[in-house]
């Protein structure tokens, strides 16, 4: 598994999220943590698979990533901020 890390460096507003996938992707999972401690999730999408032979369901390739996207904008604290 590939993991990454991101510090904000400023407030933001999230809106969606959307992620980018190439054969062999599992999953897109996005978490905000504040002081080693879960917050919550943002962002949670497995890709579909193609499983034919048309244009858009080639058997085997990533044909669509879901964007996750919120009910309600919701705000992110940037590092070092006052919770």
């Amino acid at each position: 598994m590939l993991t990454g890390y991101s510090e904000i460096p400023e407030n933001m507003t999230v809106v969606f999220l959307e992620a980018h996938q190439h054969i062999g992707g599992m999953e897109t999972l996005v978490e905000q943590y504040r002081d080693g401690s879960l917050v919550q999730t943002l962002c949670d999408a497995s890709p579909r698979y193609g499983n034919g032979t048309q244009i858009g369901n080639e058997n085997g390739y990533v044909v669509d990533i879901p964007t996750c996207s919120p009910s309600q904008p919701f705000q992110i604290l940037a590092v070092g901020a006052a919770t």
